[in-house]
């Protein structure tokens, strides 16, 4: 939910700038901390599961 409530800012900001240098960085940014949290979170829960297996 807070992810796309996110993804939802950064629509709103484009629309609002037609897009710049700071928004890319700012979604850059928020991909790369969800990419991490997903896989420091998530995919270690997989994995755990998968060697129950």
């Amino acid at each position: 939910m807070i992810f796309m409530a996110e993804v939802a800012k950064l629509k709103k900001d484009y629309k609002e700038s037609g897009g710049n240098i700071l928004l890319i960085i700012n979604s850059n940014q928020m991909v790369i901390e969800w990419l991490t949290k997903h896989i420091s979170l998530m995919d270690k829960k997989i994995g755990v599961y998968a060697k129950t297996l």
